[in-house]
């Protein structure tokens, strides 16, 4: 067989038998006797002869010559192997194969035959869409554009009765500017033709782009007549969607949600073909998308698999046949080169583009001949040598800041052993990068296949895609040589940590004294950068624990002493003493069990505030019945925690809630009291439990509409937080807390429309909350502190008319809040946050004008809003949120478009209006404002029928409705917006509605007085339109007279 494919390998050349006794045979025969028997061999095996030969001619003293057809045999078919490749290399290095080089594209067959069944498959099914599923560099676009692509186009000239295309177009999602997808796909849709002649004529791409986000229908159709008139219905186009991975990092969902809806209409039209191209790490963000997850179970995914030797030996061998070379043997002649690059390429199946890289290297170092020698594959070092030669290339061409970062990043990526000191790769948690830099360098080795990424552990993770990079790569070597004594001791304790974590951090899994303790601890000071910040909290933990051990024996001799003393004193009390012990400590575990321990922190998160309720209704009743005598300090805090906690519960209850919200506060600021001055309590915990009591009692207050008493309240807030900073300078928490205090201070300020004192107190808590996230990154607690502080200075930049700051603080913490929810889907009290922060997008679009964007933002807001009460329908304010929401919906479409009908969603309206009649009683302030919200839209749909007296009636309902809310409580900026609106309307029936003079002075007045009541208002959009729009009616007497406005 070794002479059948040496001949087949050099069709219709002459091959003299030395030659065949050397590739065959190497040095072990004497003689050409051998080659004679195994050609005769063959011959009777074909069936062929010598005198008139069909497949194996005998060219006399001279050699043996291959006289029969050579076809490649494939899953699809036979390849010509006749025709040599004259196009320079057949390699393609670090590129992608494309339709160009499918002559030269091989080992892929039987991948390209199933994804060609699949995708006819799903045809069938009426959804022809396949997602290809696979690593980074596993060949995913090349196996389409080399392989099926070619396939497809060959089954049409064949006119085949079998699926085919009559053209293509690539859409590289990761090089395309994701804020318009639609103009992406119009432009690959125009590039569709059939023979020559364009599918979709009369296009240009903006108007196409345009029909594609709005008229669907039309576009299909088009598309339907295009290829009707071709009569060749088993041709359809193909669209191939390549990095479909980036969609989901860099296309934010209000422009991908619509695209992906468009995509959705034209794969289920069956008028073209759909490929997908991801990456495989990234499933997780694939589920989330019902499009692509159609047909799951049938065939419309395929997992790309690295390819098995004979697959690599026919990507070795056969393009360089192709392409006129041969490899080279080893010194001894022994050993092909072929045979060991395909053996190095099976050991490191990761590796195939850098096998493209090492092939092409040595296309470009050939030997006379086309040679590519042993000798040059040597001097490479090998697939390995290419892989380190390519990657210190990539670290270099990097920006200075990531080069300075590589080396902070690779304690995260290499582990090592005591028993064995070879260092190794380990995954490293994308949770677990500490900066923008960071990441940015992941995402450029990522794309370089310097690193491989995966799901590990439930998470998205990454490590080194090889291990020859940890021997060969100088670099890495250099830097292991130095660091490698502390990688094994950080190794060593990361096992202690990891239990001690699996344990919730309990003490009994802290270091004893010992060695292990103290070389930690020395190396941690040493190389601090080598140890994770969990790894540090431990160190500090069991160095604190060995230490209070230490104190405690010390103090047993001595204590000792005064028990005996004591004993006869203590034996008097005892009965009293047990019995109240035992009652105590009775209630107390009645209660931990229910709420001291983790139930509470458990439940707030995935927003069952419900089951909180009624732990807070039982442990009111037991902590107000507990005596403070013999009672020791830090039980009495722990008891007024508790009630901090009952209060928290209540005051998001309703109104017949906060009555025991305040009678929890004010306990457990009586037990705060008495402790001030003990010194055996924990000062960190003290200021806390005594800042939140405040905070609580402000909110209170601020929903109760009591400005005063809330600013006061979150002024206590503040000053327990500076005393805890002060008391404790290093502990992190207490700027954090800060941080919260100035945010509740500008969100007060923000509603008393103090605007630029707001926008300060914001602008400082968002900087105490960065600095206390930058010591913890990571911390979700934090990243939302910074959202919630992000909001809030949105808001207050919106009111001051700088809605583009406004809109840009928004979309931050958009991204963040976004971030939390993904890294936590259970935690269902995410979805009202990212239901608020599109809210704070849609203001400041709206004061940009900027629409139809606005009014996506508030839909993707009402959908969050709607799971959000799905998933706790007993939290009433939600429920009234939501009807608030769909008011303001309505109200912004109006302004887009004050002729749209909107009678049909103004019964939906009240239909929503009527199934939260329970919500909107408990939340009287909200129904109130969403009452004034249809009564403006109501009188906008007047005006514009022309029912004058209509309009005016629900102008001056709504006012009077306005007044009212002032004179109860501090109205609020968004309802003083409200007003402006008002003003607006009522100049708009002055200027259009036919009226007396005397009616138009009295409008005339009532807009005087609307105008000094928005003088504090602010510039926000809506405000300043207003006032420049109602001033001419300032004018009394001058209005009086001309009756009307320009």
């Amino acid at each position: 067989m070794a002479i059948l494919n040496y001949l087949c390998s050099h069709p219709m050349e002459m091959v003299s038998s030395d030659t065949l006794l050397a590739e065959c045979w190497g040095n072990t025969a004497a003689g050409d006797n051998p080659v004679h028997k195994a050609i005769a061999v063959l011959r009777k095996a074909l069936g062929d002869s010598s005198r008139s030969p069909r497949y194996i001619e005998t060219i006399r003293m001279r050699g043996y010559r291959l006289v029969g057809r050579v076809q490649l045999l494939s899953e699809y078919g036979p390849r010509d192997n006749l025709d040599a490749w004259g196009r320079g290399s057949p390699f393609m290095g670090l590129a992608s194969f494309d339709a160009q080089h499918a002559g030269v594209f091989f080992g892929r067959d039987r991948a390209i035959a199933e994804l060609y069944e699949r995708l006819a498959h799903q045809l069938s099914r009426g959804f022809p869409m396949v997602v290809v599923l696979g690593a980074s560099g596993s060949g995913k676009t090349s196996l389409v554009q080399a392989g099926l692509i070619p396939l497809l186009q060959q089954k049409r000239a064949m006119r085949s009765a079998e699926l085919a295309i009559s053209s293509y177009s690539v859409l590289d999602l990761a090089d395309s500017e994701h804020e318009d997808l639609f103009r992406l796909m119009a432009g690959g849709m125009l590039d569709w033709d059939h023979d020559g002649q364009a599918i979709l004529s009369g296009y240009s791409i903006d108007g196409l782009a345009q029909q594609l986000r709005n008229d669907m229908p039309t576009v299909i159709q088009h598309l339907q007549l295009g290829l009707a008139s071709f009569a060749d219905e088993r041709s359809p186009p193909l669209l191939v969607l390549d990095s479909l991975e980036s969609l989901f990092t860099k296309a934010p969902p209000s422009v991908l949600a619509p695209w992906l809806v468009t995509l959705g209409d034209l794969i289920r039209s069956r008028l073209i073909l759909v490929i997908a191209l991801c990456r495989n790490d990234f499933y997780a963000n694939l589920t989330q998308h019902p499009i692509f997850m159609e047909d799951k179970t049938a065939q419309a995914h395929m997992d790309l698999l690295p390819p098995d030797f004979e697959a690599l030996a026919q990507i070795v061998r056969l393009p360089a046949q192709a392409a006129g070379l041969h490899y080279g043997r080893d010194p001894s002649g022994l050993q092909r080169l072929d045979d060991r690059i395909c053996g190095d390429a099976l050991h490191a199946r990761d590796a195939l583009p850098l096998l493209q890289y090492t092939l092409q290297t040595l296309y470009e170092a050939q030997e006379p001949g086309g040679l590519l020698s042993w000798a040059a594959y040597d001097a490479l070092g090998g697939i390995e040598g290419a892989i380190t030669t390519r990657a210190e290339a990539i670290l270099n061409s990097l920006p200075e800041t990531q080069q300075n970062a590589f080396p902070l990043l690779l304690p995260r990526l290499i582990s090592t052993s005591t028993t064995d000191t070879t260092p190794t790769a380990r995954w490293c948690a994308h949770a677990e990068l500490q900066s923008t830099i960071e990441q940015s360098l992941v995402e450029a080795l990522v794309e370089a296949r310097l690193l491989t990424t995966a799901q590990y552990h439930g998470a998205r993770s990454f490590r080194l895609a090889h291990e020859a990079l940890l021997r060969r790569w100088q670099r890495i070597t250099n830097w292991l040589n130095q660091h490698k004594s502390a990688l094994i001791i950080r190794d060593e304790l990361s096992g202690w940590v990891s239990r001690w974590l699996a344990a919730e951090r309990a003490r009994a899994f802290l270091l004893p004294n010992g060695q292990t303790l103290w070389k930690a601890q020395s190396t941690k000071e040493q190389f601090p950068f080598l140890f994770s910040g969990e790894m540090g909290e431990y160190l500090r933990l069991s160095y604190s624990s060995i230490q209070r051990r230490e104190w405690l024996r010390r103090s047993v001799a001595f204590g000792a002493i005064c028990l005996t003393m004591l004993a006869v004193l203590a034996a008097m009390r005892y009965a009293r003493v047990a019995e109240r012990a035992e009652h105590r400590e009775w209630q107390s575990r009645r209660l931990s069990s229910f709420m001291l321990g983790e139930l509470a922190d458990r439940l707030r998160p995935i927003g069952k505030l419900d089951l909180l309720q009624s732990v807070g209704n039982e442990g009111l009743a037991v902590l107000g019945a507990l005596p403070m005598e013999n009672e020791a300090p830090q039980d009495v805090l722990q008891r007024a925690k508790s009630l901090v906690v009952i209060a928290e519960v209540h005051s998001t209850r309703g109104k017949g809630s906060i009555p025991t919200a305040i009678r929890s506060l004010d306990e457990a600021d009586r037990l705060l009291a008495l402790l001030e001055a003990k010194e055996s309590i924990l000062l960190g915990e003290y200021y806390k439990i005594l800042g939140a009591s405040a905070f609580w009692r402000g909110q209170i207050a601020f929903d109760q509409g009591q400005l005063q008493e809330a600013e006061k309240a979150m002024l206590a807030y503040r000053d327990a937080s500076l005393r805890w900073q002060k008391a404790r300078p290093d502990d992190r928490e207490a700027g954090k807390e800060l941080g919260f205090a100035l945010n509740s201070l500008g969100s007060i300020a923000v509603h008393g429309m103090r605007w630029n004192e707001a926008g300060r107190y914001f602008e400082l808590a968002l900087a105490a909350k960065q600095a206390a996230l930058a010591s913890r990154p990571g911390d979700a607690e934090l990243i939302h502190g910074v959202v919630n502080a992000q909001s809030w200075l949105s808001q207050s930049k919106h009111a001051l008319g700088q809605d583009g700051q406004a809109l840009a603080l928004s979309d931050a913490a958009l991204k963040l809040e976004l971030g939390l929810y993904q890294a936590k889907p259970d935690e269902k009290m995410r979805l009202h946050e990212l239901a608020v922060m599109h809210v704070r997008r849609a203001e400041a679009l709206t004061g940009l004008g900027r629409y139809d964007e606005a009014i996506s933002a508030l839909e993707q807001s009402t959908v969050l809003l709607a799971q959000a009460v799905e998933n706790d329908r007993h939290n009433l304010r939600w429920r009234a949120e939501r009807v608030h929401l769909a008011a303001g919906l309505l109200l912004v479409r109006q302004e887009k478009d004050p002729t749209r009908q909107l009678h049909s969603e103004l019964e939906r309206l009240n239909d929503l209006i009527g199934s939260e009649t329970e919500a909107l009683e408990k939340q009287a302030r909200l129904k109130k404002e969403t009452l004034i919200r249809m009564g403006v839209v109501q009188a906008g749909i007047g005006l514009q029928e022309k029912r004058w007296d209509f309009a005016k009636e629900q102008i001056d309902t709504t006012s009077k409705m306005m007044d009212e809310l002032q004179r109860q409580s501090n109205p609020g900026w968004q309802n003083m917006e409200m007003m402006a609106r008002l003003a607006l309307l009522h100049k708009q029936w002055l200027r259009q509605a036919p009226a007396s003079a005397q009616a138009a002075g009295e409008s005339c007045q009532q807009i005087h007085a609307q105008d000094r009541q928005m003088a504090p208002m602010g510039n926000a959009a809506i405000v300043l339109k207003a006032r420049n729009a109602v001033s001419p009616c300032l004018e009394k007497s001058s209005f009086v007279q001309t009756k009307g406005l320009e």
